[in-house]
């Protein structure tokens, strides 16, 4: 609404418009477009994703993903060469790109060869998605000697901070990126037999909020995902009727699906 005024006294004073806005305008949403161009895939397409521990599982299923959805994969295995590069074929069949590099991510060395390979073959990275972990066998905990915590520690959270320290300066060169740590429900819901799993996972959770508030300012994000029991051969060390009886209790009456977590 708008109003011409004149304030006189016996001479003009003073004359003018003033305004007033009864009802903002509705804010302006992103058009169809511009919604295809920066979301359609999720903003993946054309950055360059290094998942660890993704020659099977949760890992395999994550580089599939992100692959079909454009972004180039860097495949990190430690033993399953075979496994890394049919996963490397099937990708490149269907249109994608990937490489597999073998790594000990516990080595600090091997991961620094690691990222410089995958910087010769893909110039950048953007993601880092650290999925690897040491095992799921249930051991009693009377029967747990410092090593056996020691082996899970040293990949799950020395391997995964090897990785972060080594990717993180190129975040920081590139002006942002993504650090995905994966953990487990089992951390606030324990299951008997996994002290040594559970222990190294709290740590991961630990980690990653430190990292979250620290990286913040260099646009570089840090996210914990926390599945539940996934039908991975992770798990296929559990008993077939004790995993079948934790299924049948979930509502939806099954375990995740290794792709639902890579959603």
């Amino acid at each position: 609404m708008e109003a011409v005024i004149s304030i006189e006294s016996e001479h003009p004073v003073a004359s003018g418009k003033i305004e007033v806005m009864l009802n903002p305008p509705p804010k302006k949403m992103l058009s169809s477009q511009e919604v295809v161009k920066r979301y359609r895939h999720f903003g993946l397409d054309e950055k360059v994703a290094l998942i660890t521990g993704a020659s099977r599982g949760i890992g395999e299923t994550t580089a599939k993903l992100f692959a079909a959805l454009g972004a180039k994969v860097v495949i990190n295995y430690y033993r399953g060469k075979g496994d890394a590069e049919h996963i490397v074929d099937e990708i490149k069949a269907s249109g994608g790109e990937a490489i597999a590099i073998q790594c000990d991510i516990t080595d600090e060395n091997s991961v620094k060869e690691m990222v410089k390979t995958a910087l010769q073959t893909f110039k950048r990275i953007d993601i880092l998605v650290n999925n690897a972990v040491k095992d799921f066998t249930p051991k009693n905990i009377t029967e747990m000697e410092w090593d056996d915590f020691n082996q899970e520690i040293e990949v799950s959270v020395k391997g995964m901070h090897a990785c972060c320290r080594e990717i993180i300066p190129i975040f920081k060169q590139n002006g942002g990126g993504k650090i995905i740590n994966l953990s487990t429900v089992a951390v606030d819901n324990p299951v008997a037999g996994q002290s040594r799993y559970i222990t190294a996972k709290s740590a991961v959770a630990g980690y990653t909020k430190s990292l979250a508030k620290e990286l913040l300012k260099f646009n570089i994000q840090a996210n914990l995902v926390v599945p539940n029991m996934t039908d991975t051969d992770l798990v296929s060390v559990i008993p077939g009727m004790y995993r079948e009886k934790i299924a049948e209790s979930r509502p939806y009456g099954r375990h995740v699906r290794p792709v639902e977590v890579a959603q």
